[in-house]
């Protein structure tokens, strides 16, 4: 924040028992304290998000909600073990989107009580971007054909040669998908033959920012346009 880190801490005591401590680093006096500390069942994929005036922290298969002063957590069992990489004002977001494997799925995990909700995804996802609104950017493949496994080398790359990237607006608590742009997958051809490719880089303000670049070259840039393309 701007004016403190938090830094979740693994570690095993004396008894070689898998410990959890959640660190407040205040930036305005040096000060290192303490706001939570107790068992883990997880050392490798312990995850932090803020909530409220707070933190929930996602170890292994429990959810622990921290007050941002400390004192002791609610802890919520949630069932399974979950590693949420986004979060929003209410919810945590667990995404697992593997293009080459023809795999995507997504969880919702309310902040206050820790249910957990199944998204819907649309298919042939290659990136989700958080851009710190209720709304994710999602990057996805167009086929005239599903994209079968990377396995399959060359459909695989024969069907991307022929294809889009699309960004989209993707909305959690419906579902519903908002086209921003399309452009070629591997880029618009130039008149030389060369292709001119664009890679998203973050949103600032009501602008969403691309760098690009030429496919073998040294020519690039920045190029940025409006929330609806």
């Amino acid at each position: 924040t701007a004016d403190a880190i938090y830094n979740p801490v693994n570690f095993w005591n004396d008894a070689g028992e898998p410990q959890l401590q959640l660190l407040k680093v205040d930036l305005t006096n040096a000060q290192r304290v303490s706001l939570y500390f107790g068992g883990s069942t997880d050392q490798d994929g312990v995850q932090l998000v803020p909530w409220q005036e707070g933190f929930c922290i996602f170890a292994g298969d429990t959810m622990y909600q921290v007050s941002g002063e400390g004192g002791q957590p609610r802890a919520f069992p949630l069932g399974s073990e979950e590693n949420p990489e986004y979060a929003d004002e209410y919810a945590a977001y667990d995404f697992d989107c593997r293009l080459d494997a023809g795999s995507n799925s997504g969880k919702r995990i309310d902040l206050e009580t820790g249910q957990i909700t199944e998204l819907e995804l649309p298919g042939q996802i290659e990136f989700i971007f958080e851009t710190g609104g209720p709304r994710f950017m999602i990057a996805r493949v167009i086929t005239a054909a599903p994209l079968p496994s990377s396995g399959e080398g060359e459909a695989f790359q024969a069907l991307l040669q022929s294809g889009e990237r699309e960004y989209d607006w993707y909305d959690p608590a419906t579902g519903a998908l908002e086209k921003i742009l399309t452009e070629p997958y591997y880029g618009v051809e130039q008149p030389d033959g060369s292709r001119r490719r664009r890679d998203y880089m973050g949103m600032a303000g009501n602008r969403l920012y691309f760098s690009w670049y030429m496919e073998g070259g040294t020519a690039g840039g920045v190029e940025s346009c409006a929330l609806d393309g």
